[in-house]
């Protein structure tokens, strides 16, 4: 072979390198990308997971409190019942 020949496979040589590291990079691009993409997905997803579960909680404690308040109104109606029961009506 010549010297003109092996200069001329070793550009081929250098260039489908290239082009071969070229493609890898944007393969593994796409790749980071997509995974970017799920992890964002995935973070959006706990979010609002996070989000109904304090929504009911809040929920709860606003009947765990009602419950609360209605049990210390029906106590008081009941002493007084017992306090007074010839006076005092059950429905005022």
């Amino acid at each position: 072979m010549t010297n003109l020949n092996l200069s001329i496979e070793k550009t081929i040589r250098s260039v489908n390198y290239k082009i071969r590291l070229h493609e890898i990079l944007i393969h593994s691009k796409r790749l980071l990308e997509e995974r970017l993409e799920r992890l964002s997905e995935g973070l959006t997803e706990l979010s609002e997971g996070r989000m109904c579960i304090r929504q009911q909680n809040n929920s709860a404690v606003g009947i765990a409190l009602a419950a609360v308040l209605l049990n210390e109104r029906a106590s008081k109606r009941l002493e007084r019942i017992l306090r007074k029961p010839e006076t005092y009506t059950l429905w005022t």
